[in-house]
């Protein structure tokens, strides 16, 4: 529809010029006689026809305006068959133009209207002037072409309607397909970190499908528990049950889910539903090799805002979604694992000195006082060398569990060596860090300890020195008692 009217538009007045071309040139042709006077009032009519076609301007009002361009058509013809003296029948198939160009550019009602024109077109000359010059039994004949004509004119227009709804099918299938891979380059576009893909997965399936609210749930041992949230969205940590939920059915069918209304589903949860504002569901599993990896729901809170076009707009992301979430995933295990110590759990070196220097920017924005220990086990070597390389491992992984409990929260304790460990203590002062030493010596580990307290401007490696140098000077303490 949009292709065949912008056609319309462009090449008005042409088709308004050649008609009038058309309709004088019968006219003229064979006739050594006319009456002047309509043969100048019709010039005047396709003259104006033609102007209004060209330069009046149309998109300010309603859509069918331009049937009075045909209804203009139709007064030509009408005022050059005055002019060569009656009925003569060449104007009959000139008719059916007006009528065929409606049809294909304009609505139902318009195609009635200059029907209806036509129709006067013919008729009522034969009610106002009559025999001789417009015999009554012609008028039967006009009747009946007039019909013709307005077969033709409801034909064009049925058969338009279908490229109308078409295009209007296309069209919304290259919006829903731009939007889509703008969708995808926006998820392909954010940082490797699971978090900053899941966060643009859920925005984004919110905006393209116009929903309040959008969520991603992965399947933990209590049901899928929501872990990224847009809009109105259940709040992190949210749980849709497996066996009781739109969530969980979408997840053990690996199929989507359309819900009109959740009142009136008897798949839906009402109570997640009202809790959640949600009365239009979609959701769709994200798979990735055929496997469930979690869901994503979008939701409204009305009844039927959410149709069968988002259901085919989510399922087409739903497998790149599950792409995009195990690349994100993995990577986010394999940064992990480059700063953890597999042995124990803890932060390796590098781990701990990348929490150091965060530390220190902290510290030095809020004036805040900072402190870090070292710990070095004592005649550990020897447990390797009796015992065996599995034993020794057995004690570091006890020792750093009991070192970790006999701390705070938000101390950060690291394995920074073989048998080394760290820790950082924010907001910790001398005085903080000698209790902080007595509960680590009351673990009963055998260990030299080292404590520095940072002085307000040096670096972690410094800091780490310092500490590393009081470390020494007790194990050299203790190896002069023991001698």
């Amino acid at each position: 529809m949009v292709g065949l009217r912008a056609s319309y538009f462009t090449h008005r007045a042409v088709l308004a010029g050649g008609f009038c071309v058309l309709a004088f040139s019968l006219a003229v042709a064979g006739r050594s006689s006319l009456d002047r006077t309509f043969f100048c009032i019709a010039g005047g009519v396709g003259f104006a026809m033609i102007l209004l076609a060209w330069r009046f301007p149309w998109t300010r009002l309603p859509s069918g305006a331009p049937v009075v361009i045909a209804i203009a058509a139709d007064a030509v013809i009408a005022l050059l068959r005055q002019s060569v003296g009656g009925p003569p029948t060449d104007y009959l198939p000139l008719t059916i133009l007006p009528i065929l160009w409606v049809g294909l550019n304009l609505g139902l009602l318009e195609v009635g209207i200059v029907v209806s024109s036509t129709m006067l077109t013919f008729t009522l000359p034969v009610e106002l002037v009559g025999p001789p010059m417009y015999p009554a039994d012609p008028a039967r004949s006009y009747l009946l072409r007039t019909i013709v004509a307005a077969i033709v004119g409801l034909s064009a227009y049925w058969i338009t309607g279908s490229l109308r709804a078409e295009a209007r099918r296309a069209d919304r299938n290259a919006a829903l397909l731009s939007q889509l891979v703008d969708t995808q380059n926006a998820i392909a576009t954010t940082d490797f970190e699971l978090d900053s893909v899941l966060a643009a997965v859920v925005e984004e399936a919110r905006v393209l499908t116009g929903a309040a609210a959008a969520a991603v749930a992965f399947p933990e041992v209590e049901g899928l528990v929501c872990r990224a949230r847009a809009g109105n969205a259940p709040p992190l940590g949210f749980v849709f049950p497996l066996d009781s939920s739109l969530s969980g059915t979408a997840f053990a069918t690996q199929e989507p889910v359309l819900c009109l209304d959740s009142e009136v589903d008897p798949r839906a949860n009402p109570s997640i539903s009202r809790d959640t504002y949600a009365r239009a569901i979609v959701v769709v599993p994200l798979l990735h090799n055929g496997r469930a990896m979690g869901v994503l729901s979008v939701s409204s809170p009305t009844p039927g805002a959410l149709g069968e076009r988002d259901v085919m707009a989510l399922s087409l992301l739903g497998s790149m979604i599950g792409t995009a979430l195990v690349r994100a995933e993995l990577i986010d295990k394999l940064a992990s694992q480059a700063v953890t110590d597999d042995l124990t759990g803890l932060p390796n070196r590098r781990g701990w000195h990348e929490h150091l220097s965060l530390a220190l920017k902290r510290a030095q924005r809020n004036d805040e006082p900072l402190s870090v220990i070292l710990l070095d086990l004592d005649d550990f070597k020897e447990v390797n060398d009796r015992y065996g390389h599995a034993a020794g491992d057995r004690v570091l992984r006890e020792v750093a569990r009991r070192w970790k409990a006999a701390l705070r929260d938000s101390d950060i304790i690291g394995r920074i060596g073989g048998d080394e460990f760290g820790v950082i203590l924010e907001h910790a002062g001398v005085l903080a860090v000698a209790d902080v030493v007595a509960r680590l010596d009351r673990v009963g580990e055998p260990a030299s300890i080292g404590v520095a307290t940072w002085d307000g401007v040096e670096d972690g490696g410094s800091l780490v020195a310092r500490a590393d140098a009081d470390m020494y000077r007790h194990k050299r303490l203790r190896s002069a008692v023991v001698a």
